[in-house]
């Protein structure tokens, strides 16, 4: 069950970052994922909607950490905190790694020959036109789209069926890349918070952004899906496409289990932290003890 953590309020001048519950720390760690290499093709499940899937999530991730980086570097000269300051700097660290990692894992749909050299150079004209607006509704931006992989990463992490399927070394990949998207959930969020308060304007544009920022990544990720089974010759795939929407929708059905977290980002006061999973965090350290070290 998750309990709740003791968050700071912004009445605590000297407390701008928030410590993770259980005495949890955000490392930067480097991942021995050289067994994707000889891994199968359909990765999940041997289904090829469920794999293309977990691809176009990747496929977003290069150019979208980028972006989430720029967004809290904007005001690193703001943050007198020396915990957020540690914080930031590894929340930093963690996303350039998943980055790094990112690019290697898409280059295998290259190698298929599946052509996806044009998606980083799309999402980042996108991403420019974000770029556009005032630096407090990019980090706005930001602060929601962490809150969304944040939750999606605690699903995969504490639902066995969604995990089930899922090759050994690709498994390795996400899971990791899943706890440190959980530790380091509320960095952008508690700059956020420094730079805009928890006012009413504050509070609104988070909210009005959280809407924009789902209903972009949702658009993103089923067109990149599509792009990836048509390429595949899997397409018309009924079979497949089926067994996807009852995974996504009924059985584990990720959709419908993140719709409560999903809509805890509207409530008055959120913080990441009120839902405090840090357990999964020493659990997965048990799992991976040997295959990662600290950077």
């Amino acid at each position: 069950m998750e309990t709740q953590a003791q968050i700071p309020t912004r009445d605590n001048t000297e407390q701008q970052g928030t410590r993770l519950p259980g005495g949890a720390q955000i490392e930067v760690r480097k991942m021995d994922l050289s067994a994707i290499e000889n891994s199968p093709k359909y990765s999940h499940g041997n289904d090829p909607a469920l794999t293309h899937f977990t691809y176009a999530l990747s496929l977003l991730f290069p150019e979208g950490e980028l972006f989430f980086m720029d967004s809290v570097r904007n005001y690193r000269k703001e943050i007198t905190d020396p915990e957020l300051k540690k914080q930031v700097k590894a929340f930093l660290g963690q996303e350039a790694l998943h980055t790094k990692e990112h690019i290697a894992y898409n280059d295998r749909l290259n190698q298929w020959g599946i052509p996806v050299g044009w998606v980083d150079p799309w999402l980042k004209r996108g991403l420019n036109l974000v770029r556009r607006s005032p630096k407090k509704d990019q980090l706005a931006v930001t602060a929601a789209l962490e809150h969304f992989t944040a939750i999606m990463a605690n699903e995969l992490l504490q639902n066995e069926e969604l995990q089930a399927g899922f090759d050994p070394a690709h498994r390795a990949l996400w899971l990791w890349h899943a706890i440190e998207e959980t530790e380091h959930k509320a960095v952008a969020f508690d700059v956020y918070r420094v730079v805009a308060g928890d006012g009413i304007r504050a509070e609104l544009r988070r909210m009005l952004t959280m809407l924009g920022a789902t209903a972009g990544i949702l658009a993103a990720t089923t067109f990149l899906h599509i792009y990836l089974m048509a390429r595949d010759g899997q397409l018309f795939n009924v079979r497949s496409w089926l067994h996807f929407a009852k995974w996504l929708f009924i059985k584990p059905g990720l959709f419908v289990r993140l719709i409560p977290a999903w809509a805890s980002y509207f409530k008055w006061g959120f913080h990441p932290w009120q839902h405090d999973n840090s357990r999964l965090i020493e659990g997965w350290k048990a799992q991976y003890e040997g295959q990662y070290a600290v950077a």
